[in-house]
């Protein structure tokens, strides 16, 4: 939020708000955009808010992407996907399911519904060092979880410097190229 805040006009009105309650009139958006954020939500909640906040023709975007891969370090996808899976992983953790099932509910009341793959790339390929690949891993809720669940901050910090190091020591260069794989929807004109 301070980043936009520096990065826009000063003009820009902000507002922190939970999705499901965001205190908006009714009617006044044209679009509204959920990225990799709707499978934490209080899904009903936020459908209503979505159809109350949109005006008529409007359109939502709800898209999500799975963690990145080096397509040449499978050392290193390895091992990330094995500290997600044990490690940081929830200990009540149950599969989510697809973004397809979890917004029928709310595709149902739009008049139409198309899978982002018709028209943007599923894909997308970035760069990254250890130190964002690290940065993004602890932007994850369940790295972030496990951290809360450590005693004190040194031992987070004690942490943080394993994974970091840890992931340095995989890389075969200073940065390395990363695919991100994107999955979405664009449901436009809600049903009146």
């Amino acid at each position: 939020l301070n980043k936009a805040r520096e990065a826009l006009p000063a003009q820009t009105t902000f507002l922190q708000a939970p999705a499901e309650a965001t205190g908006l009139p009714a009617r006044t958006a044209d679009a509204i955009t959920i990225a990799s954020a709707y499978h934490w939500m209080d899904r009903p909640r936020v459908d209503r808010e979505i159809l109350r906040l949109l005006k008529p023709g409007g359109c939502a975007q709800i898209f999500e992407y799975q963690f990145p891969k080096a397509p040449e370090q499978p050392e290193l996808n390895e091992w990330i996907r094995r500290q997600f899976n044990t490690l940081w992983k929830f200990p009540d953790q149950r599969p989510r399911g697809k973004l397809e099932e979890l917004t029928r509910d709310l595709s149902a009341a739009f008049e139409e519904t198309q899978d982002l793959a018709a028209f943007a790339p599923d894909r997308f390929e970035q760069n990254l060092t250890a130190a964002e690949l690290t940065g993004l891993i602890f932007s994850q809720a369940r790295a972030l979880s496990y951290l809360r669940g450590l005693p004190d901050e040194n031992a987070r910090a004690q942490h943080r410097l394993t994974v970091a190091a840890r992931l340095r020591a995989l890389y075969s260069a200073e940065s390395l190229p990363f695919q991100f794989r994107i999955a979405g929807l664009f449901l436009r004109g809600p049903r009146q």
